[in-house]
């Protein structure tokens, strides 16, 4: 089951024309500083043929934002997000953090599908922590969930992450 923050919304799988990579890879940060490693996951479409009907999506919603969920008393280690959409250039967002008590880490996109397929979210986390520290969940996994929309009917579906 997902985690208790995904319960405000819709979390079945493919009812979204995003998806999360089942892989993160890490890189060394050059916007963050090298006491910093960003950990860093792939967006990409599903064919519409393959969206499942619902109420919580309509053609041309964006991929409005990237939850994780994560531990908050990590606040302080988590410098950030390098993002990069599809045929842009990249850049680096501050992290932001749901209420206290939630272990919800997010970054606001706002993406187009074509903006969405094939981009890069990286969460950039200082020296000694790794993404084993901050996600919660079962060991070794992180636990990432795509939006359409902030408010309202939205679709969240989330998926179960390992590093590369």
């Amino acid at each position: 089951p997902p985690p208790p923050l995904f319960g405000r919304c819709n979390t079945t799988h493919g009812l979204l024309p995003f998806t999360a990579s089942p892989t993160y890879y890490r890189q060394t940060s050059l916007f963050f500083g090298m006491y910093v490693i960003e950990y860093c996951f792939i967006i990409n479409s599903v064919p519409e043929d393959r969206i499942l009907p619902s109420t919580c999506y309509k053609a041309n919603d964006p991929l409005a934002k990237m939850e994780l969920y994560a531990n908050e008393t990590l606040r302080s280690a988590v410098k950030g997000f390098y993002v990069k959409a599809a045929g842009s250039s990249s850049r680096t967002v501050l992290a932001s953090w749901g209420p206290q008590g939630t272990n919800t880490l997010k970054v606001n996109l706002n993406w187009a599908d074509e903006e969405a397929n094939g981009s890069v979210v990286c969460v950039a986390i200082q020296k000694p922590y790794t993404m084993d520290d901050l996600c919660l969940g079962a060991p070794g996994q992180c636990i990432v969930s795509l939006f359409n929309r902030d408010i309202g009917d939205s679709c969240c579906p989330f998926f179960s992450t390992t590093s590369i």
